[in-house]
């Protein structure tokens, strides 16, 4: 639950991302309010297996999939003053996925 509302989220190193369906895009997905650090979860889900149409980060071993994943690649800190984002500049903006999407079985803290 995220503020009383059950919401499919997935957390990076630096934000939470949530889908909101009943917004148009781009306003479907939007940042979480982190307000707790993440440490103290303990419903998140295992590392999980590539999947083809997402992208996959063996270093973490989680999956960032459709429609977080337009998000997540629509922005990032532009290092280099070149058009578009690379993957370090998405990382240093949102960090590294922690789990997979999921949606919470209790209260996020």
């Amino acid at each position: 639950m995220i503020e009383g509302q059950s919401r499919q989220v997935q957390w990076f190193a630096c934000v939470r991302m949530e889908l909101h369906p009943e917004n148009p895009p781009p306003y479907d997905v939007q940042l979480g309010r982190l307000g707790a650090d993440y440490g103290v979860r303990t419903d998140a889900p295992a590392r999980e297996t590539p999947q083809n149409t997402c992208r996959y980060f063996n270093e973490i071993g989680f999956n960032v999939c459709e429609p977080i994943l337009n998000t997540w690649q629509a922005y990032g800190l532009n290092f280099d003053g070149s058009p578009g984002f690379s993957d370090a500049e998405h990382i240093a903006l949102f960090g590294l996925p922690l789990t997979s999407v999921y949606e919470p079985s209790g209260p996020i803290p």
